[in-house]
C-alpha cells in the first residue's frame, strides 16, 4: 500500500498489524501519537524448528519487546507465549488469543461419510508427524480397520516420509497428497475427516 500508513490508520478505532518487526512500517505505529488502540498479532514464540539461539536471540527479542511494549495489545497463536512475555517485562498489554487454524470454505457436516484422518501443513519433522505416524502404525497393528491417514503438504522431508510409509508396508493406509492451495479442495477433505491432528503443530 503506497498511502502513508499512519494517516490510513488514524481512520480506524483499532488496528491490528502484523507482528513480524521485518515489517518496520507497521512496527514503528507502536512509537508514533495515535488515536486508535494498535495490536500485533504475532506467533509469539520462535517456531521450533527456526528458533533464534545466543546473542541472536537476545536481539530478536530485545527488538520484538521494543516494539511490543508500546502496543495496546498483543494478539498470539495461543497462550503459551503470554508467560514468556511478561517474564521478558512486557505486562501492561492486553493478550488475546486467536488459535491457529486453517482456512477453508463453509463445508456441510455429514458424519456417514466422514472415513479418515487429516493431516495438513508443511513437512517439519518438528511438528509431530513422525509422532503422528509412528501412533498410527502402532493402532493399526492391533486394528487394520483403522481410517485411512491422509497427509496433505510439501516440504524437503516428503520423501523421507514416503520412505517410511513404503517400509512400514502402509501404502495401502497412508495417503500423501502433497501440497494443496485449492480452497475447495481443502473443503473437501475436511468435511470427510474424522479428525486434523498435528501434535506438535505451533497453536
Amino acid at each position: 500500500m503506497k498511502k502513508n500508513i499512519y494517516n490510513y490508520c488514524n481512520n480506524f478505532d483499532v488496528v491490528i498489524a502484523y507482528g513480524d518487526k521485518a515489517w518496520l512500517s507497521y512496527a514503528f505505529l507502536s512509537l508514533c501519537k495515535r488515536n486508535f488502540k494498535l495490536l500485533f498479532w504475532t506467533i509469539g514464540a520462535p517456531a521450533s524448528y527456526d528458533r533464534h539461539y545466543g546473542d541472536a536471540r537476545k536481539l530478536h527479542y530485545y527488538l520484538t519487546d521494543f516494539f511490543d511494549k508500546r502496543a495496546d495489545g498483543l494478539i498470539l497463536y495461543s497462550d503459551v507465549p503470554i508467560q514468556m512475555y511478561k517474564n521478558r517485562g512486557v505486562e501492561k498489554q492486553s493478550f488475546f488469543v486467536a488459535n491457529n487454524t486453517v482456512k477453508v470454505r463453509v463445508i456441510e457436516i455429514n458424519p456417514l461419510v466422514k472415513n479418515q484422518i487429516l493431516f495438513i501443513g508443511s513437512l517439519y519433522l518438528e511438528k509431530g508427524l513422525l509422532v503422528l505416524l509412528e501412533a498410527y502404525k502402532k493402532v493399526y497393528e492391533q486394528n487394520q480397520s483403522i481410517p485411512n491417514l491422509v497427509v496433505v503438504g510439501g516440504g524437503d522431508r516428503l520423501e523421507t516420509i514416503k520412505e517410511w510409509v513404503a517400509t512400514s508396508k502402509l501404502s495401502s493406509k497412508i495417503e500423501l497428497l502433497g501440497p494443496i492451495y485449492d480452497e475447495g479442495k481443502k473443503a473437501e477433505l475436511f468435511s470427510k475427516s474424522i479428525a486434523c491432528i498435528s501434535p506438535l503443530q505451533a497453536g
